[in-house]
């Protein structure tokens, strides 16, 4: 009766092979297959903007400091991903703010075209609006240990207005005028990520990206570079729902030749976000 034993053996290596895939796949750093993130935002600016006319370069103008801009600005954020397999990663976000600020100024302030001087009551407003979509590789993974290395894209929206007087001619003359200036474009970034597991229910993690860019777009040409950061600790208040803090750092600096915005844009941003996720 030769079969039974082979065929026990067989049976054994099959149970032990799967038992072997089964404890591979539990030894990885995450569990889940899908996670969604919702977060409240308290960040800090710095922006300066520059938008040229057809024929004139115009100077830079401080939107905290020149147009009255509350330095700080509050938001809420979504975030979405998908653990395709145990070593690769799909993730998306998105945040908006959207600002506004009315004061007098206090120099000429230049825009396209227009010359909103100084002494006029002048209104702003100052949307940005972000999806970063990036995919990891964990090339190191544990139970306790992750090391990922990544690379995505940050599709960024800007759009800027000012509405004001603005001076006629030679002879004293004035109008009620409002200019504006948008553009949009794929930022590219390369990033690394650490996590760190020191006990069962706490995670840390580390992680920053950056990307010098130089893009000729069908639209126009864009150059610079982009800087991003994350610092963040998280707590498992059950198997499937975590609690967070993060403090997030963003600076970005390009220059622009498109028809809807010919110019300069820098910005940075940095402050703590507090969040919940769910795992599934």
């Amino acid at each position: 009766m030769p079969i039974r034993p082979r065929s026990r053996t067989v049976s054994l290596l099959a149970i032990l092979s799967l038992a072997a895939t089964a404890h591979a796949d539990r030894a990885g750093f995450d569990q889940h297959r899908f996670a969604v993130q919702v977060g409240y935002f308290l960040s800090s600016w710095n922006t300066e903007l520059r938008v040229n006319g057809e024929s004139v370069r115009n100077p830079e103008f401080d939107l905290e400091e020149q147009l009255g801009f509350d330095e700080d600005e509050e938001t809420y954020l979504l975030g979405f991903e998908w653990r395709i397999a145990r070593r690769h990663k799909l993730t998306a976000g998105y945040w908006d703010f959207s600002r506004s600020a009315s004061a007098a100024l206090q120099r000429d302030i230049s825009v396209g075209e227009d010359t909103y001087p100084a002494g006029v009551r002048a209104s702003s407003s100052w949307d940005v609006t972000i999806i970063p979509i990036t995919y990891s590789y964990a090339f190191y993974d544990t139970e306790t240990l992750q090391l990922r290395a990544s690379a995505g894209v940050h599709w960024t929206e800007l759009d800027f207005g000012i509405a004001g007087r603005v001076d006629v001619g030679d002879e004293g003359g004035a109008r009620r005028n409002s200019t504006s200036a948008d553009t949009d474009a794929p930022l590219p970034v390369l990033g690394a990520g650490l996590r760190y597991r020191p006990w069962q229910r706490w995670e840390l993690g580390l992680d920053g990206g950056w990307f010098g860019l130089d893009l000729d777009l069908s639209g126009g040409d864009l150059e610079g570079d982009i800087l991003t950061g994350n610092a963040y600790v998280e707590y498992a208040l059950t198997d499937a729902l975590r609690a967070g803090f993060k403090y997030t750092y963003f600076d970005l600096d390009v220059g622009a030749e498109a028809s809807s915005w010919d110019g300069g844009v820098g910005f940075e941003y940095h402050g703590p976000q507090l969040y919940l996720g769910l795992r599934f």
